[in-house]
């Protein structure tokens, strides 16, 4: 399951925070729609979905009449698990690429036919209780 949290996000070099939002019911493809926030010095409205069986993010920034451009990231989710006394912790990393598209009259048009590497991390812990 994907953490509906705070990210710490780092997207070839620049850094922010990737806000996800509660996922939405499973819209029978195998998607759950979700919204949040991605902020790089201001702050962007993102939407894209989550895909369970696969660990696969795709998400978009919303495009802003008052700039000429927008994102959009495809990822996979990992995770590992460390043990402190009675707590698990789960460090969880998403990481994938991402295209930057320019706006040239009403089509979208990637700046370059490259890709651009991206990853995020959050970790969330649960108490462990021994029982007899």
């Amino acid at each position: 399951m994907l953490p509906a949290q705070a990210w710490t996000i780092d997207a070839n070099g620049i850094h922010g925070t990737l806000n996800i939002g509660a996922l939405g019911a499973d819209d029978g493809f195998g998607n759950q729609w979700f919204t949040g926030t991605l902020v790089y010095g201001r702050t962007w409205n993102i939407h894209g979905f989550w895909r369970e069986a696969g660990q696969q993010i795709h998400f978009q920034m919303d495009e802003d009449p008052a700039y000429a451009a927008f994102q959009v990231y495809d990822g996979v989710l990992t995770y590992t698990t460390s043990f402190v006394v009675f707590e698990e912790i789960f460090t969880w990393t998403l990481a994938g690429t991402y295209q930057t598209h320019t706006m040239t009259g009403a089509v979208a048009q990637p700046e370059s036919p490259n890709t651009t590497l991206w990853a995020a991390q959050t970790t969330t812990s649960q108490i462990i209780i021994q029982q007899k």
